[in-house]
């Protein structure tokens, strides 16, 4: 009971009604479907703009591509804007999906679409953009994190500590996951890829009122990264930070940059 619980809280996004604003940029997109190269699941891609240079946007778990609207209408004017819906998101088809599915899909989109003056991550699109560009080379300019866990592998763990199981539970709950996944979950990790960073321009974006992630985790990492800026916003926390217009006012600053 204990493996299957583990499996479901991990892999089940809960379903997000859409409101009117969603269903407007949405209308506004040119949208097509596309399939993840590993684990073979739709999902959907958003494009608004018509600017020379590209730029990609990830969401969260339990996120969706007009979670960006805010941003994506204050640059839309001057790149092109790519949105992703990961599996079971947004108006992606129904489907499980974790860590590993969205570093599949982020894989596909780039290996796909092309080049990017800029990728973007919100969370656990954060997260997983971090796992794919330190394992493989891209042809990506800017990397901008909002909201980043430097050390994704522990959002597993916090399972053992939230449910208290033991440790023979909780082993036998990885390896029924890292069976299914075909991934190592417990080594995800930024430090294991901050040589690779360094092709990169890379830049990380968090609020000191974040509770869901501590800004001090951010600070620590890119310390690593002598080459990486650090922006702290003080603006609402996890899931309000990127919204706000100075925040995007920075972001659009980063891309535009030469």
């Amino acid at each position: 009971m204990a493996t299957r619980l583990f499996w479901h809280l991990f892999t089940k996004p809960r379903p997000r009604k859409f409101t009117q604003a969603d269903e407007e940029f949405y209308a506004g997109s040119i949208s097509s479907q596309m399939e993840s190269q590993k684990f073979g699941l739709p999902f959907t891609v958003h494009k608004r703009g018509s600017g020379d240079k590209k730029v990609l946007l990830l969401h969260g778990w339990e996120g969706r591509a007009s979670d960006f609207s805010r941003m994506i209408t204050n640059i839309e004017n001057e790149l092109s804007i790519y949105t992703i819906d990961f599996p079971g998101h947004g108006k992606s088809p129904k489907s499980r999906a974790h860590l590993p599915i969205f570093i599949d899909v982020i894989q596909t989109a780039l290996n796909t679409l092309g080049s990017f003056e800029a990728v973007i991550g919100h969370s656990l699109g954060a997260a997983s953009l971090a796992m794919a560009a330190g394992k493989n080379q891209h042809d990506v300019n800017k990397l901008i994190f909002l909201g980043l866990h430097p050390v994704p592998s522990q959002y597993f763990v916090q399972y053992k500590t939230v449910t208290k199981v033991n440790n023979k539970v909780f082993d036998r709950c990885v390896r029924m996951a890292e069976a299914k996944t075909d991934a190592k979950l417990l080594e995800y990790s930024c430090y294991n890829y901050l040589e690779n960073y360094a092709n990169y321009s890379v830049h990380f974006i968090h609020d000191s009122k974040d509770k869901i992630i501590h800004v001090k985790r951010v600070e620590e990492l890119a310390e690593n990264l002598p080459e990486s800026a650090v922006f702290q916003g003080d603006h609402g926390g996890h899931f309000r930070h990127y919204k706000h217009q100075e925040v995007v006012a920075k972001i659009k600053q980063i891309i535009l940059e030469k």
